[in-house]
């Protein structure tokens, strides 16, 4: 035992087992050097213990609270749970309970005992928290200004160029393409950097006869289909192939449409529910009654050394 929590005694256990695979793995990378392991494993044992900590606090928060009708509901809710469960395995409760072992590493009324803890935290955390965020209309818009931006943006397309300057190499290129050669492939052995990928083009009004290139080279795309090839085509002095590697349609979005609205909200009742949450749980951290935090990291801290470094 390295401490308690609300009466509740804390083993290193309970703090080891969860990061086992993470501490035998730093064991291994810090090749015994306990200084280096004592180092890293001790932000890994804080943050685990913070988590169980919090859990025990809150968990104490939610029993102290409950009614006799929800104690009831409650009960009623695991037992259907487990119903369920021996349900599913044919009606036999050793089948359920060698697939949880399997599957969870836990017997049944261990199973149920996390999710009679899941289930309280769970109601706990909704009516001190998340009943009380409001998202307004207002809100909403503000956040759709902000970023209507990433709901509406032009169509794009990507183009691929290969170029090169003499008829001999038009007659490699050309050769390369009659054995079926992607144009990715061609472009790599012909010189050309990154696969033969040009630039991205912002489609105009016109679409793809209205992005930004040449006439000379508009010419030869508008009618490319995406992977079609255009070429060779010279241009001054030098012979060219053109693709379309990706287009990219426009996205046009309204804050009037139904599944905007609920996205901005989700997304801003989401980032308030975290931040509530997170002082709720410093509350009940400054409240709880137990061990000082530092002494119990310590105390597991060694245990861990014990147990990995020898």
């Amino acid at each position: 035992m390295v401490g308690q929590v609300n009466g509740r005694p804390i083993f290193a256990n309970d703090i080891l087992e969860p990061i086992a695979d993470q501490l035998l793995i730093l064991s291994e990378e810090t090749k015994l050097d306990i200084t280096a392991f004592k180092n890293s494993a001790k932000q890994q044992i804080a943050n685990q213990m913070r988590s169980v900590v919090k859990s025990e606090l809150l968990l104490s928060e939610a029993k102290s609270g409950m009614t006799v009708e929800e104690n009831r509901g409650l009960f009623s809710y695991l037992q259907r749970v487990r119903e369920d469960m021996a349900s599913s395995a044919g009606g036999s409760q050793s089948a359920v309970t060698r697939l949880l072992l399997d599957e969870e590493g836990q017997t049944v009324d261990e199973f149920l005992d996390f999710k009679q803890q899941q289930v309280l935290i769970d109601q706990l955390l909704r009516e001190k928290v998340s009943s009380h965020i409001q998202v307004t209309w207002r809100d909403v818009m503000r956040e759709w200004e902000k970023n209507k931006d990433e709901f509406n943006a032009p169509g794009k397309v990507t183009l691929g160029m290969i170029r090169v300057s003499s008829e001999e190499e038009v007659e490699i290129v050309k050769e390369l393409f009659s054995h079926g050669d992607s144009f990715t492939t061609v472009a790599t052995n012909a010189g050309m950097k990154n696969g033969g990928v040009w630039d991205t083009f912002e489609f105009g009004e016109e679409g793809l006869s209205g992005i930004e290139v040449a006439d000379s080279i508009k010419a030869h795309i508008t009618s490319l289909n995406e992977n079609e090839i255009a070429g060779p085509i010279k241009i001054a002095s030098s012979y060219y192939w053109f693709t379309i590697i990706k287009v990219q349609e426009a996205k046009t979005a309204s804050i009037w449409e139904p599944q905007i609205q609920l996205r901005l909200r989700e997304y801003l009742f989401s980032i308030r529910n975290m931040v509530e949450e997170n002082r709720f749980l410093d509350r009940i951290l400054a409240e709880g009654s137990y061990d000082e935090f530092n002494g119990m990291v310590e105390r597991i801290l060694h245990v861990a050394v014990t147990r990995y470094m020898h």
